[in-house]
């Protein structure tokens, strides 16, 4: 009974932990290490007073297992709610703006402004994003909101190199992507080979306004259905991405020390009591 009392408790003081840390890496926009030590203690001392403070080697294990899913449920916590976010509102629209201006300052040339925190958007990238969104009319942004990646004015001439790719690479033809890219990430002209980009650019102004305008109608409709159908799963795909990419070499560190602390404080509870 002692030990499933201390772990029953260990694990609502690693709940409270877990919140605290994901609150304040939510609002402050990126995660302090150091509150690894505070979770630590909250589970070690969930866990100690639980047991009433008996103490040992098994209770301290006990803790230092909690203490270790409670960091790393503040991550994936964290990693949740910027996603949540970043799904609701005008946020997706805007996000895309911001991208589309990242790919102009790098196929310019231009340096990107300095960013508060690597994982997020560069503040001026950002304001211009919020200032072009908010200068279009409600009927625009109506028009966008559910097809957001159609902001991106070249996605109609992306939808043609995609089916150029995709006919050549049917055909056993090799494609000499000149970027990291692939038909599947590829969204801007200078993600595809000049050649392709060429001819779809080409194809797209070979049409009329009539057949322009039903290819955009299209692929409004194509991305309405899509966004509205898999955006839970697209949303769950980018909370795990950004929960993996949270993780550095520091991350080894506070997992120890948030581990350590639990254990010591759980494990030597007797000998304080």
């Amino acid at each position: 009974m002692k030990m499933l009392r201390g772990a029953l408790g260990g694990c609502v003081g690693g709940l409270v932990g877990a919140l605290i840390w994901a609150m304040v890496a939510y609002f402050i926009g990126y995660e302090i290490g150091w509150i690894a030590l505070g979770v630590g203690f909250l589970v070690g001392f969930g866990t100690a007073l639980a047991a009433g403070h008996e103490g040992g080697p098994a209770l301290g294990l006990s803790a230092a297992g909690t203490a270790l899913l409670a960091v790393l449920g503040g991550k994936l916590m964290t990693a949740h709610l910027i996603t949540t976010d970043m799904f609701r509102g005008d946020a997706l629209a805007i996000s895309m703006i911001a991208d589309i201006l990242i790919e102009e300052h790098q196929e310019s040339g231009r340096p990107l402004p300095p960013s508060s925190h690597p994982d997020v958007y560069p503040d001026r990238i950002w304001q211009d994003a919020e200032r072009r969104w908010n200068a279009m009319s409600e009927q625009e942004q109506a028009y966008y909101r559910p097809a957001h990646q159609l902001l991106n004015e070249q996605l109609p001439m992306v939808w043609l190199a995609d089916d150029l790719v995709l006919n050549r690479i049917d055909a056993g033809a090799r494609i000499d992507w000149p970027t990291h890219h692939q038909v599947e990430t590829a969204w801007r002209g200078s993600h595809y080979p000049g050649e392709i980009w060429q001819e779809a650019i080409e194809a797209w102004y070979g049409k009329s306004a009539q057949e322009q305008g039903d290819l955009r109608e299209n692929i409004h409709a194509h991305l309405t259905a899509f966004n509205a159908n898999d955006a839970s799963d697209f949303a769950n795909e980018v909370s795990r991405e950004m929960f993996y990419e949270s993780f550095s070499i520091f991350d080894i560190f506070f997992l120890v020390l948030a581990v350590s602390v639990a254990y010591s404080v759980a494990a030597r509870s007797h000998e304080s009591a």
